[in-house]
C-alpha cells in the first residue's frame, strides 16, 4: 500500500497511520540522550554562566522520523565567589645595610597577596617597599665626620599630563629626605656636603608617546635619556654617579619640544632618588 499510495513518505500521515497498521511504516523518531554535566562557571568570582547539553541520539531519528522536541542545550546562572580586592602580605625582613661602614640604607617589601586580587578586584593601595638609612661602623673620613644624606621622592602631582622642553620635574611626595637636601616645591636637590653621589629616576609614559629628560648638575645635562612605548605604559629608568661640591644643584628636566608624563598609580610610579655614597 504503500509503495501504491506513498503514505510513509508523508510524515504527519505516517504518525497516525502507523500505530493504528502495524508495520505499515518502517520508521524510526529520535530520542534524547541524558544531559551532560554542567560545564565550569564562565567567571572565577561573581555571576556567570554554566551549559550542559544533549543530542538527539539514543536513537537517532531516520530519514522518515521526526526530529526530537526540545532544546538541546541549557544554561543556567552560577556564582563561584564574591570578587575580592586584593590585601597585603605582612612585611618582609629588612635586607642588610648598602654600606659596611658609614650611612647606608636598606629596604624591606611586602605583596599584595593576601589575598591576591579576583579578576575584577582592585590592587593593594599603598607602597610594597620601605626604604630606611641604616648606620654602621664610623669610616676613616676626612675631619672624622659621617654624613647620612639620602632622598627619594616620587609623584607628579602639581604637573600636568603634557609639560614643554626645559621643565623641571617636580616630585612632590617626599618619602626619605636624610641631610634635608630635596625640594619637592623646586624638584632640586642641593647637596648639603661634598661627596660622591648616586642617583636614579624612574619615569611612566602615557600609551603611544615619547619624550627625552635628562639629570643635570648645575645645568649640566649628565645623562640624557629617551623614553616611549608602542601602545602600553611604560615605565623607564635611568641612573648616574657624579662627584658634588657642597651648594651643587641636581634635577631632571625634560630636553624635548614636548615630554608625556603619566601620573603615579597603584603599580606604576614616578620617582627620583639620591645618596652619599661615601665623601
Amino acid at each position: 500500500m504503500d509503495a501504491t499510495l506513498g503514505i510513509c513518505r508523508d510524515k504527519e500521515h505516517a504518525n497516525i497511520l502507523c500505530p493504528k497498521f502495524c508495520g505499515l511504516c518502517d520508521k524510526v523518531d529520535g530520542e534524547w540522550t541524558e544531559w551532560s554535566v554542567w560545564s565550569t562557571c564562565s567567571v572565577s568570582c561573581g555571576i556567570g554562566i554554566q551549559r550542559r547539553q544533549r543530542n538527539c541520539s539514543n536513537p537517532s531519528p531516520d530519514t522518515r522520523g521526526n526530529y526530537c522536541v526540545g532544546l538541546n542545550l541549557n544554561d543556567r546562572l552560577c556564582k563561584p565567589g564574591a570578587c575580592f580586592d586584593g590585601g597585603w602580605s605582612h612585611w618582609g625582613a629588612w635586607t642588610s645595610c648598602s654600606v659596611t661602614c658609614g650611612a647606608g640604607f636598606h629596604s624591606r617589601s611586602r605583596n599584595c597577596s593576601d589575598p591576591r586580587p579576583s579578576p575584577f578586584g582592585r590592587y593593594c593601595n599603598g607602597e610594597p617597599m620601605q626604604v630606611s638609612p641604616c648606620q654602621h661602623i664610623d669610616c676613616e673620613v676626612s675631619g672624622g665626620k659621617n654624613a647620612n644624606v639620602m632622598f627619594r621622592s616620587r609623584g607628579f602631582t602639581t604637573m600636568g599630563y603634557k609639560v614643554d622642553n626645559g621643565t623641571v620635574f617636580v616630585y612632590t611626595t617626599t618619602t626619605i629626605n636624610e641631610g634635608h637636601g630635596y625640594n619637592n616645591t623646586s624638584g632640586i636637590f642641593t647637596a648639603p656636603i661634598g661627596g660622591f653621589y648616586s642617583f636614579s629616576v624612574q619615569i611612566c609614559s602615557p600609551t603611544s608617546h615619547r619624550g627625552a629628560y635628562g639629570i643635570f648638575v648645575n645645568g649640566v645635562n649628565i645623562k640624557p635619556s629617551y623614553y616611549g612605548n608602542n601602545g602600553i605604559i611604560l615605565s623607564h629608568t635611568t641612573d648616574a654617579v657624579a662627584i658634588l661640591k657642597k651648594g651643587d644643584r641636581v634635577w631632571t628636566q625634560c630636553i624635548v619640544r614636548t615630554c608625556y608624563l603619566r601620573g603615579d598609580g597603584d603599580v606604576y610610579w614616578n620617582t627620583f632618588s639620591g645618596y652619599l655614597i661615601h665623601q
